[in-house]
């Protein structure tokens, strides 16, 4: 296989330090850094305004987002929680009715 051959071998472990030697450079460099700090952070703020026109949008058009099915989940997730709860409180109010004194 190509992968055996120890002139291939070589060349992958040259192209390695290499990329090792240019990866610290960068990582070294404060400008690189900051460049990078900047384009996450204003990818980030448009990916939140992006969020908020579609948001706005669907909104507009009586859909609901999936934070408001996440909402509405939630709370019945809630509800049937309580419901369960009421069961077994008349279940056990059953139960000593059913009983004789």
């Amino acid at each position: 296989m190509i992968t055996d051959n120890p002139m291939f071998k070589r060349m992958i472990s040259t192209g390695e330090e290499q990329f090792g030697k240019v990866v610290s450079q960068l990582v070294a460099n404060e400008t690189f850094l900051a460049s990078i700090q900047a384009a996450v952070t204003r990818t980030l703020e448009a990916k939140g305004a992006f969020d908020r026109q579609v948001s706005g949008a669907m909104q507009a058009m009586h859909v609901p987002t999936t934070q408001d099915v996440q909402k509405l989940n939630d709370r019945l997730d809630e509800l049937e929680r309580i419901f369960e709860g009421l069961a077994r409180k008349v279940d056990a109010i059953a139960e000593k009715l059913d009983q004789p004194r």
